[in-house]
């Protein structure tokens, strides 16, 4: 019981520096404790299917077991949230681009999917364009170069809350402004 309370009160540095020292199985434990649901609730937001989501938690902690015997992980946060996007990503490759972009849902009747198939590249590189200049760079940073919030921030100097504040209002204005542009192609 003293060591379960142990792991439960160490900061994520202490629980990596331990698992680099013993390979405590423990210590996965509770690193799967702390992120397993954040890990599902990022790939629900690129997969609507529960199933492929617990799936995906699954590979991506084996994955962190893997990289954790070989390679230094600075922030578990931050590895799991990019690892798990990049799986997400990987996962729907075969799905439109940018989907993730426009929040739909694509689960949606087959009439909303063909519609959303036949958003272009250049639709949303144009709904981008009619963002706000600090939203469209934090949003072709983040999504399509992949960068991650430090990243942007070192590039921009925006601070870090700032840079999360443009992403979430810009995929906001982003959705608002393809689905002023889907409605206006049902019309014509």
């Amino acid at each position: 019981m003293f060591l379960k309370n142990k792991y439960k009160k160490l900061s994520d540095n202490d629980l990596l520096l331990e698992l680099k020292k013993s390979n405590n199985r423990k210590i996965i434990a509770e690193i799967y404790r702390r992120y397993s649901h954040l890990i599902f609730g990022v790939c629900l937001n690129f997969n609507n299917n529960k199933s492929n989501c617990k799936d995906l938690v699954s590979k991506i902690f084996e994955k962190f077991i893997v990289f954790i015997s070989n390679k230094e992980i600075n922030s578990l946060n931050s590895w799991f949230y990019i690892v798990t996007r990049n799986e997400c990503f990987a996962e729907n490759k075969n799905k439109i681009k940018f989907s993730d972009l426009t929040e739909y849902n694509l689960s949606y009747e087959n009439k909303e999917k063909n519609t959303l198939n036949n958003i272009s590249d250049n639709t949303v590189n144009e709904a981008i364009s009619k963002l706000k200049p600090e939203q469209q760079i934090c949003i072709r940073l983040f999504y399509l170069e992949n960068k991650s919030y430090n990243q942007i921030s070192q590039e921009t100097e925006y601070d870090i809350k700032k840079i999360k504040s443009y992403i979430q209002n810009g995929k906001r204005n982003l959705k608002i402004i393809i689905e002023k542009q889907i409605e206006k192609t049902k019309s014509n």
